[in-house]
């Protein structure tokens, strides 16, 4: 079978085996912010949904816990809301050795939700930066100048709008690196859709091979 003729396929759903499903569906409505979608008659499945994800619940005497990945846009985010809304909080969130923040929840019956943002990689000791896919883009450079990467459309636009300039390192001028002016660290809601657009950006570039990936 050739890649043309392969179908699209969607995430797989998870069914996770409780011990009363409605007390499983109020506790992910009530304090995981999730909506129910159904219930069987008999209350033996039932299924709650967020963000064009989907859970199932299956009814079992005896259910054994699982543990499952949930992926975040923003993962400081998700753990200021989980937090804010007393969810079970088992692991707090932190850098994992394997270069993923994550936290982790428990629901009701044991079960465990791991959250991540899984493609972004903080990189580098005296130029921190960030990089997606081998491409970096985000810098910091040791006197605390930070640039983000942008096509170049929005990158013509932004140095317009915040009258700034593209990012230069030892003479060498990055051409697709803007410098962000340090008055628009105080409207962390007006920079994030910028560092969402400087990250969807890096995914679209070719992967470059880590120093793990490369052939010696």
């Amino acid at each position: 079978m050739t890649n043309s003729s392969k179908t699209k396929l969607a995430p797989p759903v998870p069914e996770l085996p409780v011990l009363d499903v409605e007390k499983a569906q109020a506790y992910y409505r009530d304090v995981l912010g999730f909506e129910i979608a159904w219930t069987l008659e008999d209350k033996s499945m039932g299924a709650v949904g967020r963000d064009g994800m989907a859970i199932f619940f299956g009814k079992e005497t005896h259910p054994s816990p699982t543990h499952h990945w949930i992926f975040t846009e923003d993962i400081d985010a998700t753990y200021r809301e989980m937090k804010t809304r007393n969810a079970n909080l088992v692991e707090d969130i932190e850098k994992k050795p394997w270069n993923l923040r994550q936290f982790t929840i428990e629901d009701l019956d044991g079960h465990r939700l791991i959250a991540s943002i899984p493609e972004i990689e903080r990189k580098g000791d005296t130029n921190p930066y960030t990089s997606c896919n081998g491409n970096m883009f985000t810098h910091l450079t040791p006197e605390g100048i930070f640039s983000i990467r942008l096509p170049e459309k929005e990158l013509d636009a932004f140095i317009k709008k915040y009258n700034t300039r593209l990012l230069e390192i030892y003479g060498i001028v990055k051409k697709d690196f803007v410098v962000v002016p340090e008055s628009l660290f105080k409207k962390t809601s007006e920079l994030k859709p910028y560092l969402r657009l400087s990250f969807d950006y890096a995914k679209t570039l070719k992967v470059k091979p880590t120093s793990k990936t490369k052939k010696g």
